[in-house]
C-alpha cells in the first residue's frame, strides 16, 4: 500500500516507563525512504528533538514521558510529498526486547 502519511501509534514499553529511542526510519525494500519525510509527533518529547531520531547514523537519544506514550493519542508520523510503500521500520536505542509496537498504518 502506498500513502503519503504514515503513523507509528500505541507504543507499549513493558515496564510502563517512558519511551526511549534513538532512531525511527521506514524502509521499502530495505531502502530508508523517510528522509525527506516531514516528521512531527502528537506529544512532544520530554527529552531531546524529534529531528534526531531521524538521523542517520541514529543521533541523540529521544525521550517522551511514560503519561504522554500511554495516552490514547500518541503516533509520531511522516508526511511524504508523495505517496510511497512503507514495508519495515527500524528502532533503536533504549531496552527495545521490551518495547510493543501495536499499530503501525498508512493513509491515516
Amino acid at each position: 500500500m502506498q500513502a503519503k502519511l504514515w503513523r507509528v501509534a500505541a507504543l507499549s514499553p513493558w515496564d510502563g516507563g517512558d519511551l526511549t529511542i534513538n532512531a525511527l526510519h521506514l524502509y521499502s525494500a530495505s531502502i530508508r525512504v523517510d528522509t525527506a519525510a516531514i516528521i512531527s509527533s502528537s506529544h512532544h518529547p520530554s527529552s531531546g528533538s524529534l529531528s534526531s531520531i531521524a538521523q542517520d547514523p541514529p543521533g541523540s537519544t529521544v525521550v517522551f514521558a511514560a503519561s504522554d506514550v500511554k495516552s490514547s493519542g500518541f503516533f509520531v508520523q511522516w508526511e511524504f510529498s508523495t505517496a510511497v510503500e512503507v514495508d519495515g521500520m527500524r528502532i533503536a536505542g533504549g531496552d527495545l526486547s521490551a518495547l510493543t509496537v501495536f499499530a503501525f498504518m498508512g493513509g491515516v
